[in-house]
């Protein structure tokens, strides 16, 4: 499976499949299952705080701003469907793969 599994095009953008953990220690990228990009973030999930550290991860991660990512749906689901505009599946694809990649080698895998 790869990064770009979890991508379909969208109006001026792409979706992102995402599965959340809120509460975690630490935010980061846990991988792939099931067509969806696995993240954990430590907001827990109340008042929308994790939906937030998710986006915040995830103009991170696709280094773009943080103004261009938005809830398309999911809002009290682990399952959530991110709005990236700007990017194309093949960029966004991209960005994920190498932040996966560069994860992997800091942590030695």
């Amino acid at each position: 499976m790869t990064a770009a599994d979890c991508l379909s095009p969208a109006v001026n953008g792409v979706k992102l499949a995402v599965l959340v953990r809120p509460g975690a220690r630490q935010s980061s990228v846990l991988g792939m299952e099931n067509h969806r990009l696995q993240l954990a973030v430590a907001a827990p999930a109340r008042q929308g705080e994790a939906n937030q550290a998710v986006l915040g991860l995830l103009a991170k991660i696709l280094s773009c701003p943080p103004s261009r990512l938005s809830l398309a749906s999911g809002q009290s689901s682990r399952y959530k469907q991110i709005l990236v505009k700007g990017l194309t599946v093949a960029e966004a694809g991209q960005r994920l793969a190498g932040w996966i990649a560069s994860e992997e080698k800091d942590c030695g895998l």
